[in-house]
């Protein structure tokens, strides 16, 4: 069949998300410790962080919820630290605005913006992501013609559903589409599981240690070129 969607993974697969969110948290819990610093005496940074998988993990409702997370968390800190109900609420949203305007400061990998407008005037393209970026005002907001997050449709991927409502909403078969993405389970078994052609992004040449492969595997994103006009993919 006809290639008519490409899906992109967002988080290491556009950019080297760790890089992207250690100075995020850096900087929110920074301005936090600053700013209410009655904290200092309960929290480092390391255990603010901390707060937010402690609390996903006690509640599984918050699972896939990842920002909320992170915002209760720094109201459990800041009602630990003995500041009133107003203060904790506003303390934490103040906080979580800085981490989302760090959360958006992006250096792409070589060639993703070039690509992605390439592959926009050919194909639809939609982003399927876990993670919590918010795409107003990025770069590569114009290239996608939808946006699947995980905190929305409250799934996250390996779980099936955020790939077939990208099909539904792109009004493809699984054999029609193409998925890409860094994490062997998340990405390339949980779309494969469905018959979506996948492409591993593996920059770092690892080596692939599961019975089910990937259709292709490419270490830098423009690659993907090729592989939609050389493969018979278009």
């Amino acid at each position: 069949m006809t290639l008519k969607l490409i899906t992109f993974d967002l988080d290491d697969t556009l950019w080297d998300n760790l890089v992207v969110i250690k100075e995020a948290v850096r900087q929110c819990y920074s301005w936090l410790l600053d700013n209410y610093p009655k904290l200092t005496d309960h929290y480092d940074l390391e255990g603010l962080d901390a707060l937010k998988n402690r609390f996903r993990e006690q509640y599984p409702e918050f699972r896939h919820q990842v920002s909320r997370a992170r915002v209760i968390g720094m109201e459990i800190a800041l009602e630990d630290a003995g500041y009133d109900r107003e203060e904790v609420v506003a303390g934490a949203e103040a906080a979580f605005e800085i981490f989302s305007q760090w959360r958006r400061r992006i250096a792409y990998y070589p060639g993703v913006l070039e690509t992605l407008e390439y592959l926009h005037e050919h194909y639809t393209l939609a982003a399927l992501t876990n993670g919590n970026i918010e795409m107003a005002n990025l770069q590569i907001e114009r290239f996608f013609d939808f946006v699947l997050k995980a905190e929305e449709i409250n799934s996250s991927k390996p779980d099936p559903l955020m790939y077939q409502l990208a099909m539904e909403q792109a009004g493809v078969t699984a054999d029609e589409m193409l998925h890409i993405g860094d994490s062997p389970e998340n990405d390339v078994l949980a779309a494969k599981q469905l018959g979506i052609r996948t492409v591993w992004f593996n920059p770092q040449d690892e080596s692939w240690t599961h019975d089910i492969s990937p259709d292709y595997m490419i270490k830098a994103i423009p690659e993907l070129r090729n592989i939609v006009t050389s493969d018979g993919l278009s």
